[in-house]
């Protein structure tokens, strides 16, 4: 090992112990606050945090404080709180491997929210029902998610909210091997990191593009982009980062066959887990550990000694039957796989028989239990498809019923625009009809008035000469027949009269 790292690494490692030992534990220190908290707004608030952080040290834990965050919400009577019991429930679930269950929760605080404008909390949740169908393989439900929260975070929540959301999505594309499109949302969500000087997210950024280096066999270039991740993890403090990013280098130079930092930087892991309580990363570092001595012990460009090889090859079996046994325990399946797979054959080559068979029997358990977990897998995709299918119907039937509700609105609401009109129209037509007939009427008494006044004045007139003794016969006459002209000539008029009127 060379010296200066090896310094460095001890540093570094004495620095996080420290820290350790004089820091409480939060939740140590939330379990206090409990006990005191008198409002039961409170309470939840606090078995909320505890739920989230025993999520990664004991999910059972995580799951019982969830419930309690839900018992307390509900007794307040307060949405968000109930809302974020589920979602802790949830997360706790997914760990678990409980995929359905997450999903059944998640969808649970979704709902709640529907009665409740709280933006933010919607968003946590939508990003962590993406990662439960990402669990289970259903990667268009959990990209659509991962943007429905990204779109909420950019109306109404903050920048690192949006830029973790793209994280996400680069992480989601990475397990599809579509290292281009991963690499771009990395690289969008380090910009918006450096402009809001988040020093975590920018190392986390670090991280996952390192994992893309990784992945393309550039080992040298994950290794420097690691260090500058684990630099700014360092310097705020971030131990379960910090760890991660020792493993990962460890990890890289493995693949570098540089056996020695190896080592070095998977120790330094494996020492800041113990000290934080990661157990599950201080089992896997000491599978990784087993695995590098075996690859050290066995690698024919190292012209080891027997002996050497031998010390070299005991190492490996006493880390990782270390990992074995714990995995085994914990069922941890899948790393349980991948380091058994190397102990059975230490085992076997070292003549330890007995335990070799137990080993290879535990290795047909944990495949039959994978295969079953396969099963059941698929049968959860089956269900969360099924699941979503109903969605959508009841989506569309409720989209038809919108529709016919909408066509039956304007239905009626051209109808009554048609009567309005019609109304309207008929009332025009009767005031100008009544008008017209005024009209008439006044054109018919000014036109035939002297046709009539005409004649009856001269019917008066001659009727009053006729009664006068005075006149001579044939005076008599002439009155008689201008009489009978004048009375012909108002029957006319008359007739004429009723005529026009009638037809108007």
């Amino acid at each position: 090992m060379r010296p200066y790292n090896l310094i460095t690494i001890v540093i570094i490692g004495l620095l996080f112990l420290a820290t350790s030992v004089f820091a409480q534990s939060p939740i140590d220190s939330l379990k206090i606050e409990l006990v005191h908290a008198r409002e039961d707004t409170a309470k939840a608030k606090i078995c909320d945090l505890l739920a989230f952080y025993y999520q990664r040290i004991s999910p059972d834990s995580g799951l019982l404080y969830a419930r309690k965050t839900l018992e307390y919400a509900r007794r307040a009577g307060w949405i968000k709180g109930q809302a974020l019991g589920y979602m802790e429930l949830s997360l706790n679930y997914r760990i678990l491997s409980e995929n359905l269950a997450a999903i059944h929760a998640g969808d649970s605080a979704l709902k709640l929210l529907e009665k409740a404008n709280e933006p933010t909390v919607e968003s946590a949740i939508l990003c962590a029902q993406a990662q439960n169908y990402q669990a289970i393989g259903n990667i268009s439900e959990s990209s659509q998610n991962y943007l429905r929260a990204y779109s909420i975070e950019k109306q109404f929540g903050t920048a690192r909210n949006a830029a973790i959301i793209l994280e996400n999505l680069g992480n989601l594309f990475f397990e599809l091997k579509d290292y281009e499109k991963a690499d771009s949302l990395y690289a969008q969500s380090m910009i918006t990191y450096r402009r809001i000087q988040d020093s975590a997210g920018i190392a986390s950024s670090y991280g996952n593009r390192a994992r893309i280096e990784s992945a393309k066999g550039n080992f040298t270039g994950a290794i420097a982009m690691q260090k500058r991740a684990l630099e700014i993890n360092n310097r705020i403090r971030n131990r379960y980062s910090a760890q991660i990013n020792l493993a990962n280098i460890g990890l890289a130079f493995h693949e570098k066959k540089d056996y020695e930092e190896a080592l070095s930087y998977l120790d330094s892991s494996l020492r800041i887990c113990q000290a934080i309580g990661n157990h599950y990363n201080e089992v896997i570092n000491f599978g990784n550990i087993g695995a590098v001595w075996h690859s050290w012990s066995t690698d024919p460009n190292r012209r080891l000694r027997k002996r050497q090889a031998r010390a070299y090859r005991d190492s490996s079996i006493k880390y990782l039957r270390l990992a074995c046994n714990e995995l085994s325990r914990n069922n941890s399946r899948l790393p349980f796989m991948e380091f058994s797979k190397i102990l059975s054959e230490l085992l076997i080559e070292s003549g330890m028989m007995k335990e070799a068979v137990n080993l290879m029997e535990q290795r047909m358990e944990a495949v039959e239990a994978l295969t079953s977990e396969k099963i059941e897998l698929g049968r959860e995709r089956y269900e969360s498809q099924q699941m979503m299918e109903e969605k959508d119907r009841a989506l569309n039937i409720s989209k038809l019923e919108l529709a016919i509700q909408r066509r039956n609105e304007i239905l009626i609401l051209l109808s009554a625009m048609c009567l309005l009109l019609t109304a309207v129209f008929c009332l025009i037509y009767l005031r100008k009809k009544n008008e017209m007939q005024k009209k008439q009427l006044h054109t018919i008494s000014q036109t035939h008035s002297h046709q009539i006044r005409g004649p009856l004045c001269r019917l008066i007139g001659l009727s009053e000469l006729v009664n006068n003794p005075k006149l001579s016969k044939e005076e008599k006459e002439l009155a008689l027949k201008g009489i009978d002209d004048s009375a012909k000539e108002l029957d006319y008029a008359i007739t004429s009269i009723i005529f026009h009127s009638s037809n108007s």
